[in-house]
């Protein structure tokens, strides 16, 4: 499903989203996901929140179902703690990476919201294509 909020209504926006699929009756089977869409500026963030669930579902107010979601050729960085600031460090990391490499970013990020016992972390996934000469 499509949000715009602003940066710091991620977890309530997130909350939302998690309320509504359950409201349909899904049961996760999966980490949530969402994909920027765009560069937040003004501090507005137009995100896509995915949640894999056990079951095919019917979908209601903007939310859509799909059976299958894959994106092949990621490059991924795990980012730990203090997230405003490690994830800007982690774009910047990777779009540097993409540029010497002569890649071009094919998607926009993946962030995947996981945890292992009480630490929390970001694993962050940019889809790209590369030329081979």
């Amino acid at each position: 499903k499509n949000y715009e909020y602003y940066y710091e209504e991620i977890g309530e926006n997130l909350k939302l989203f998690l309320k509504e699929v359950r409201s349909l009756g899904a049961h996760p089977n999966g980490p949530v996901f969402y994909a920027l869409n765009n560069v937040p500026k003004d501090k507005r963030m137009k995100v896509e929140f995915f949640l894999p669930v056990k079951e095919e579902i019917s979908t209601t107010g903007g939310m859509k179902f799909h059976s299958y979601y894959s994106v092949e050729q990621m490059m991924s960085m795990r980012v730990l703690g203090n997230f405003e600031q490690k994830v800007e460090e982690a774009y910047s990391a990777m779009l540097q990476y993409m540029q010497m490499q002569g890649l071009e970013q094919l998607t926009p990020p993946y962030h995947i919201l996981d945890r292992v016992g009480d630490q929390y972390f970001l694993t962050i996934k940019i889809g790209y294509l590369s030329f081979v000469v």
